[in-house]
């Protein structure tokens, strides 16, 4: 019987522990958006495997591949979450967008002036 109830015992903390580990982002949020949006611009833009292009943006950002799978995981168990995110992606999409083109310099290409020779 007591042998019985240590096993259910640490069977319960364990339990518990799993649970609360799953539910902690090991992502902060504000990075995530950044890895994300990332992802997503170099996914439309490379050539390169999605594998690969995962791998160069979480080495970029210092973080590693399950950290990513586990905060890809929070956010398909939370569907509402989903689509904060992609508002708060959208957002710093735009404006990433909207700092490289004020601070762009405009370049306008030189225009050759025919002389009557």
């Amino acid at each position: 019987m007591k042998r019985l109830l240590s096993v259910a015992l640490i069977y319960l903390i364990s339990y518990s522990l799993f649970i609360s580990c799953g539910n902690k982002k090991p992502i902060p949020e504000d990075a995530f958006i950044k890895i994300y949006s990332d992802m997503t611009v170099m996914q439309d833009t490379s050539m390169l495997p999605q594998k690969q292009i995962r791998e160069k943006i979480l080495s970029k950002y210092h973080y590693l591949e399950t950290d990513y799978n586990k905060m890809i995981y929070y956010y398909n168990s939370n569907p509402n979450e989903w689509i904060k995110l992609f508002d708060r992606v959208i957002e710093y999409v735009e404006n990433l967008k909207s700092t490289t083109t004020k601070s762009a310099p405009l370049i306008s290409p030189k225009r050759y002036v025919l002389k009557d020779m």
